[in-house]
């Protein structure tokens, strides 16, 4: 018996060092949505549909709420200055090819998945939800707002506002993991 415990403990030790392990020479990035200087930028293709178009409205709105900051919609990334967040369908082609000319992601992953998607950036200025397919892209905008800006999606009807703060810093771990630190 005391044998079978000290192997599972020995084994729950070599566990918790592998995933140390795996997470050791990741870089951990900072984005910054909104400070007191700058503010991103939104790039959405003209050809996204409607409902995508709805969720990054939603999504500005709800910056706009905590911050006090409007953030711009762009469909071209000519002139503009960093920091950006690109939102996309990985079934454009233009999409995955400016993730990864601009940001180095590849969203290649999320292509043939349904309703998928994925939040990750790839420097300190670049931040890039897509979707596999328009509701994945969509899905990826709103948990965003919930998950990382902390906006619970029916604060409408459940009359809670959203907490108001300064500026928002999205911190990627090494699995794509965000949290954000706000002041």
């Amino acid at each position: 018996m005391m044998k079978v415990v000290l192997l599972m403990k020995i084994r729950t030790v070599v566990i918790l060092i592998m995933f140390f392990l795996l997470g050791i020479g990741k870089p951990v990035f900072a984005f910054e949505l909104v400070t007191g200087k700058t503010k991103a930028s939104i790039y959405l293709s003209e050809k996204e549909p409607e409902c995508v178009k709805l969720a990054v409205h939603d999504l500005i709105s709800d910056v706009k709420k905590i911050t006090g900051q409007e953030l711009r919609i762009v469909h071209s990334l000519k002139g503009i200055a960093k920091p950006y967040v690109l939102i996309g369908t990985a079934t454009d082609k233009q999409f995955c090819t400016l993730t990864k000319k601009v940001g180095g992601n590849s969203i290649d992953a999320l292509k043939g998945k349904w309703e998928s998607y994925q939040v990750e950036n790839s420097s300190t200025d670049v931040l890039v939800i897509a979707g596999s397919d328009e509701r994945g892209t969509m899905f990826g905008i709103y948990d965003f707002i919930e998950q990382y800006l902390g906006v619970d999606p029916m604060y409408f009807w459940s009359g809670l506002e959203p907490a108001k703060i300064r500026f928002y810093r999205a911190v990627f771990g090494c699995r794509s993991d965000v949290f954000l630190v706000g002041t």
